[in-house]
């Protein structure tokens, strides 16, 4: 308790995380990555931000299983405990996507996806 008082005082922010990597597809058009649940520790403000996003074909989120919405790199999306994260590749064969999620409070990378479709 005393260690984690003194962290706080010192204004140290625990990094947002997810229960596992979002990991990588491959195969016909849409791809889906899995469904990620993130956790926000406390005094994280919980923004994330998508980096070294790359694609050919049309590369969407969604949060909390709603509707999808456009990647950007460099965009960010407000986050709470238990919202989770899933990704889509939709186009012709030979699109890519893959994408680099960042906790933009500590600068930390959370996971990535890779797809690939064929």
């Amino acid at each position: 308790m005393t260690l984690m008082l003194a962290t706080a005082a010192l204004g140290h922010v625990n990094p947002i995380t997810v229960d596992s990597d979002w990991g990588s597809s491959n195969g016909t058009s849409p791809q889906t990555s899995a469904v990620r649940v993130l956790t926000v520790p406390a005094g994280n403000p919980g923004v994330i931000k998508w980096t070294s996003v790359a694609t050919s074909g049309s590369f969407e989120y969604r949060k909390n299983g709603g509707a999808y919405a456009a990647v950007v790199d460099n965009a960010t999306v407000s986050v709470a405990s238990s919202d989770t994260i899933q990704f889509r590749l939709t186009g012709a064969a030979f699109d890519t996507a893959s994408i680099n999620v960042l906790d933009n409070t500590t600068n930390t990378s959370i996971g990535s996806w890779l797809s690939l479709l064929s």
